[in-house]
């Protein structure tokens, strides 16, 4: 058995995430001051490094582009023909992952082959849809999308150098969006941009800046991203693989693992995100209740992590109870309303009212065709959109309430039961191979759809959660076989 000689952590992993780290910083620099036309080079390195077999860094361009796509308009403007690139580079790219995995022989890799089934059913739902020729774009996307990820992660314990590569990224990616998410906070417009976009836009920055006040506590924390929204699922998303990665690599409470972790639930609670919240209690139950009995780690080690996570969760609730009793701040984050006294709602319709337009629609499209659905991705406002000159095909921008009845809506009872197919055959593949880390972080994504649903949609929010919790969960996996492989062959034949 041969070994790799590639240390994934210690100091070269430290030592590369900094230079990653300030790579991500040029690259937006780069992009924001030639008005995004550095993407350019950044897709054509994509391609090069993907058909000169380097899927390490292949893969780190890929996960560029829907990471540069979630970056606050104020610090990277949406300019010129930067979605067009976006989604050109994404295609390509994927076209270049396919062409290189040709030379990947071997076993390991994501269990998405129920997947493309269910693309061929949204396909047949689509032909007789609210628009075909939108969810047939939107198909072709998404599925160029997933076939890079498969086709770019396969056989990574074969390539111990890309590994540590993307590990890295990651890593520096987390403390990127946590570290950098704090340091706008000294400047509210960008800080806040959820809360003050339109105020922005109609009156400017600094009108927005002086008007923070009038939005109390409750404003809506989005930092580096664009939006609150996609700020608290992907840090729900990014404490998931922060601590897969401390548990099943690092095997020890590393100090820089530690401090993003402490820091996320600040940021997390700052969002005002009840959708976030929720994506990070699923998160510490799946580590807590699944990835933890699973590791290697010896049961002094276990205890101190369990005892961290349990006495965590002790100091929220406690917390929770002495916040709402002294400044009833847990009913107002709920309600998302600082002044009580008006908000004549229920619990429930506080909770739920954002989202019942959604629902119910999810509801109509699964009536108008019970088998089929009415369409991948698409919407009955898209066809008079489209014939207003509103949207064009490649900009049909989708709304939807929780990812089962978006399943259901769009694909029927058909989409919907091979959807749970491919939920069951991902899993018990996960498990048969021993991913823990894929199989924890896949729960921790599909409930981020619990309150909006973007797991079909890689162009948005979507892109970089597949990103942190499939290749990110994949990664740590694969560098798990690549550590066992190394202590076999440091013990030699038996």
């Amino acid at each position: 058995m041969i070994q790799s000689n590639i240390q994934i952590t210690g100091k070269p992993f430290l030592t590369l995430t900094a230079k990653i780290l300030l790579l991500l910083v040029l690259t937006i620099l780069l992009c924001r001051f030639t008005k995004n036309y550095a993407l350019i080079p950044i897709i054509g390195a994509g391609v090069f490094f993907a058909l000169s077999y380097q899927r390490g860094k292949a893969l780190i361009f890929y996960l560029l582009l829907p990471f540069l796509t979630i970056i606050n308009p104020l610090i990277l403007p949406k300019v010129g023909f930067f979605s067009a690139f976006a989604r050109g580079g994404t295609l390509v790219m994927s076209v270049a992952l396919l062409i290189s995995a040709i030379r990947s022989p071997g076993k390991q890799a994501l269990p998405f082959g129920v997947m493309y089934l269910y693309l061929a059913v949204a396909f047949l739902s689509s032909l007789q849809g609210y628009f075909p020729l939108i969810s047939l774009l939107k198909i072709v996307n998404f599925l160029v999308f997933i076939l890079g990820i498969h086709i770019g992660t396969r056989n990574l314990h074969h390539r111990p150098n890309d590994i540590l590569l993307l590990r890295a990224t990651l890593f520096a990616f987390a403390i990127l969006i946590v570290l950098g998410s704090l340091m706008t906070l000294p400047f509210p417009a960008i800080a806040y941009y959820t809360s003050l976009a339109s105020i922005i836009s109609n009156e400017g920055i600094q009108y927005a800046t002086n008007m923070m006040g009038s939005y109390g506590r409750m404003g809506l924390f989005s930092g580096l991203t664009i939006h609150a929204q996609f700020l608290a699922p992907m840090l729900a998303c990014l404490a998931g693989w922060l601590l897969c990665d401390m548990l099943l690599i690092e095997k020890r409470i590393a100090k820089l693992h530690a401090i993003l972790l402490a820091l996320i639930p600040v940021l997390l609670f700052m969002t005002r995100s009840r959708a976030g919240l929720l994506a990070f209690v699923v998160m510490l139950i799946m580590v807590y209740f699944y990835c933890l009995p699973k590791t290697s780690l010896p049961s002094a080690i276990k205890g101190r992590v369990a005892g961290i996570m349990l006495s965590f969760l002790v100091v929220l609730l406690v917390g929770g109870v002495i916040l709402e009793a002294k400044d009833s701040l847990i009913s107002r984050w709920i309600r998302k309303s600082d002044d009580l006294s008006e908000d004549t709602r229920t619990l429930n319709e506080a909770v739920t009212e954002s989202r019942q337009g959604l629902i119910e629609q999810c509801l109509h499209d699964y009536r108008r065709a019970p088998l089929l659905g009415s369409g991948f991705q698409v919407s009955e406002s898209h066809r008079e959109q489209y014939e207003a000159g509103i949207i064009n095909l490649f900009s049909a921008s989708i709304e939807k309430g929780i990812l089962p009845l978006m399943v259901l809506g769009e694909t029927g009872i058909l989409g919907l039961s091979v959807f749970l197919i491919f939920l069951w055959s991902f899993w018990m593949g996960c498990g048969n191979k021993r991913y823990i880390a894929t199989f924890t972080l896949f729960v921790v994504l599909l409930s981020t759809n619990m309150a909006e649903a973007t797991f079909f949609s890689p162009g948005g929010g979507g892109g970089i959660l597949w990103m942190i919790c499939i290749v990110g969960g994949f990664l740590i996996d694969m560098s798990g076989v690549l550590q066992q492989r190394d202590m076999r062959g440091a013990l030699g034949p038996t």
